[in-house]
């Protein structure tokens, strides 16, 4: 994205109530947008790496394709409201057992 597009895209992915767009990540992880979806671009300690393609969908339904770790990640969920945030707990807590188990 552009310098001013990637203003706006941070603008809206990191608002409050809009952690669906981020899978709750941090703005350290210095999301961006490519062909495919949302892009995490620096390495999430415990969690994905940068180049992580993701998205999200409205009931808090994620994936996840980290090239670097050779992981490819589903959380699906039926739980409204978008955002939920047991839902997005979930979804870390998740993530992070994955990684841990890779060693």
């Amino acid at each position: 994205l552009g310098p001013e597009t990637q203003k706006t895209f941070d603008a809206a992915v990191y608002a409050e109530g809009a952690e669906v767009m981020s899978a709750g990540l941090s703005p350290e992880a210095k999301l961006t947008h490519g062909l495919g979806g949302a892009v995490c671009q620096a390495d999430v300690e415990g969690r994905r790496r940068g180049g992580t393609l993701m998205w999200a969908g409205l009931a808090n339904c994620y994936w996840s394709i980290d090239r670097v770790k050779g992981v490819a990640l589903f959380w699906g969920s039926q739980v409204m409201p978008t955002s939920d945030k047991k839902a997005i707990d979930g979804l870390r807590r998740f993530e992070e057992g994955v990684y841990k188990g890779l060693g």
